[in-house]
């Protein structure tokens, strides 16, 4: 059972719907509605298996924590660079 259904009825399908379906519904509202936001993040949501999972669990409701995102980007806490940047902008001698 989904939380929420609103990316699906964005695209016209329920939330039984098969990657390809999910696909080619996208294609269609594009080619019909032309690009628009809402539109294209349903589609990035639903197409993802991960993405749309979480969706179906969470809803919209779901929150990312920056952080998270710069640790799993850069494998390391955001303190540890910042403290390296401020440090090299504290000794610039300006010439």
């Amino acid at each position: 059972m989904v939380k929420e259904t609103v990316y699906y009825d964005v695209l016209g399908v329920t939330p039984s719907a098969s990657e390809e379906e999910i696909c080619k519904a996208y294609y269609i509202k594009r080619f019909l509605l032309g690009k628009e936001q809402v539109l294209g993040e349903a589609y990035q949501v639903l197409s993802d298996p991960v993405h749309r999972e979480a969706y179906d669990l969470n809803g919209l409701n779901t929150m990312v924590d920056p952080r998270a995102v710069f640790t799993l980007l850069f494998g390391s806490e955001l303190e540890d660079y910042i403290g390296h940047f401020s440090y090299y902008i504290a000794n610039i001698t300006i010439l």
